[in-house]
Order: structure tokens, then sequence, then C-alpha cells
């Protein structure tokens, strides 16, 4: 069984228990619920992956995210759509998206454990990564 099939499992049962469809566009009430893999993570091999240590320790993104946590990330790909709910690095920032505008090109972030969403607008051309799972550090 590869990943990308383990993948796709792990995400029909998601979907499944959830009743939730990755096409439509989650209610700000739901993205911290997006926990599967991003779309960004799918038909991807072992070799796509990349590991990142977390160097901040701002404790934005507890808990799902520790300082000293392992991110396995792949490059952002702008022909596969970010959706709700993904965790993307972009300007130097790693939040999760809470808000999409398509039309004019742009997505807002905010950090699990902060209570505002972050004031700027990021571009899609601004995204670096897309975090994909996470090993737990020491912390």
């Amino acid at each position: 069984m590869t990943l990308k099939d383990i993948i796709v499992i792990v995400v029909i049962i998601f979907l499944t228990l959830t009743n939730v469809s990755v096409i439509e566009e989650l209610t700000s009430s739901r993205y911290s619920t997006n926990v599967f893999p991003s779309l960004q993570c799918a038909n991807k091999s072992i070799s796509d992956f990349r590991m990142k240590r977390l160097i901040s320790k701002t404790g934005s993104m507890r808990p799902y995210i520790y300082g000293n946590d392992i991110l396995l990330t792949v490059e952002y790909d702008p022909n596969v759509p970010l959706v709700l709910g993904d965790v993307v690095g972009a300007s130097n920032r790693l939040h999760r998206i809470v808000s999409i505008s398509t039309k004019q090109g742009y997505f807002r972030m905010k950090g699990d454990n902060n209570n505002v969403i972050d004031s700027k607008k990021y571009f899609f051309n601004e995204t670096d990564y897309v975090v994909c799972g996470v090993l737990r550090g020491t912390e």
C-alpha cells in the first residue's frame, strides 16, 4: 500500500464520518476541524515530502503544532487548490487558512491558538509549502 493509498483512505473515512465535502467551502466554524491532509499532499511520492523543524516557539498553532515538532511538508503547487483548514507556510508565517478569495487571488490565515485573524492578506504566489503531517517533538 502506497502513501497515496493511505491518504485517500484516511480522507474517505474522515469525509464519511463528518459528512463534509472537500469541494464545498467549509464554514469558519468548521475550519479548525480540517486535520486531514491537504489536497496538496495527494498524489505525491515519498521523495516529494520534506521535513522542517519548527523554529518559532510562539505557540500560535497549539495544540496542532508545538515548538520542536517536525513538519512533513510539500512544496506549494499552484495547480492544486488550497482549501479552508490547510496549514501553510507563507511569507515566513505558519498558520491555518481561514478564508479564501479565489477571485482576488488571496487567502487569510490565523494561528489555532490566536484570537484574531492575521491582518495580512496572503496571495497564492506567496505560499512556500503546505503541511501534510506533524511529527511530535520533545516539547
